[in-house]
This record gives C-alpha cells, structure tokens and sequence, in this order.
C-alpha cells in the first residue's frame, strides 16, 4: 500500500485501509482490522490515523450525497403492491413488569411492481415529455449471484424542481439521476446516474 505521509512509514495495508490487494480484501483491509491494528498504535499515531480515516469517510459520504446515493439506514418507507396482516401475538418477558404490553406482528408484503403498471407510468412521462430519457433500461452492476441473467429495470428522470431541460442552443440537458423501479424489489431507496444503466 502507499505510505501515509508524516504516519512514521506505516503503509495503508499495514493498517488495514488499502483496498487495492483485491484478491484478499475482505481478510485484510476493512474497518474491523483496521480498528483492531489501531490499538496496538502509540495514542499520538492513533490520532492521526483515525482522523484520516475520519476525513476519508467524509468525504465518501459527502461524494454519495452528491450523486443521492447516500442511506442513512433509517427505517425506509415500505414500498409494497399489497401488504397483508399475517399473524398479531401478545409477548411475554422474564421479568416483564405488569404494566408493560408487548405483542408481534407479522406483516406480508408484495414488493414486487408489476409490469403493466410500470408501462403505465412509462408511457404517460413520454407523453408530458417525448425527448425523456426515462424508459428500461439493463443493470450494468449485477449481484455476484445472477446465474448469467440480464437484470431489466425501469429507470425514470428525476430531476431538480424547476431546472431546466434545455440548454440556450436548444439542445436537451442531459439526465444524471434516475429514480429506479424494479419488478421483483419494486422502487428502490436511492437514485441511480445514468453511467450505472445500459441501453
């Protein structure tokens, strides 16, 4: 890995951040080793390094905020075509006071979206507005697990209120965020840029 500069020589591998040995990343270099190596660090290097790493994560973050592919990992909105209440049981505790009522409750949720409505939404954003770039698109990104399978997704604009579609010499602005339907997920939770599509 490349040396840290003013860190006494420690390399980014050595501490467990470098992520271009990808063959063993996930034994090497994630968070969990490099906070575990941390502690065998002076308290003074510790400092710099976590602040480094703090800095990194910033600017991570601030980068996918940019592009509005930032998850806060806050209870999402459930996107369903139905949900159904399955089971509801009250709960008891050792040692649950008197005063306290528990229960659960178990929902069912059809996530999936189906394509006739997609086709709906589809067709009437071409009809307010027929140079849209909204339309289906292939997953350039699949899963790991795809068994060789194309992932077809319905990708919408989603631009800004109130920006504008042209440019002065007439000629149409370019898309960069998509909102992203899909059949089996329904709608997803973050934006996606049109580089992460294919035709």
């Amino acid at each position: 890995g490349s040396v840290l500069g003013g860190l006494g020589g420690y390399t980014a591998h050595n501490v467990g951040v470098d992520n271009t040995d990808m063959s063993n990343v996930m034994a090497q270099t994630n968070v969990k080793t490099f906070l575990n190596r941390l502690l065998a660090l002076p308290v003074s290097m510790q400092e710099k390094l976590f602040g480094l790493f703090s800095s990194l994560l910033m600017h991570i973050i601030s980068d996918a905020k940019r592009k509005q592919e930032y998850f806060e990992g806050k209870i999402p909105t459930v996107y369903a075509e139905t949900m159904t209440l399955k089971t509801e049981r009250n709960l008891t505790l050792p040692n649950q006071p008197s005063s306290l009522k528990l229960s659960l409750t178990h929902f069912e949720a059809d996530c999936g979206f189906p394509f006739e409505k997609a086709l709906a939404m589809l067709e009437e954003e071409r009809k307010l507005d027929p140079e849209t770039e909204s339309g289906f698109y292939e997953q350039k990104v699949l899963p790991r697990v795809n068994n060789g399978h194309k992932w077809i997704l319905l990708a919408l604009e989603s631009r800004p209120t109130g920006a504008r579609k042209h440019g002065r010499n007439g000629n149409r602005i370019p898309c960069h965020h998509f909102k992203i339907i899909r059949p089996t997920m329904g709608v997803a939770r973050v934006m996606k840029s049109r580089y992460d599509l294919c035709d």
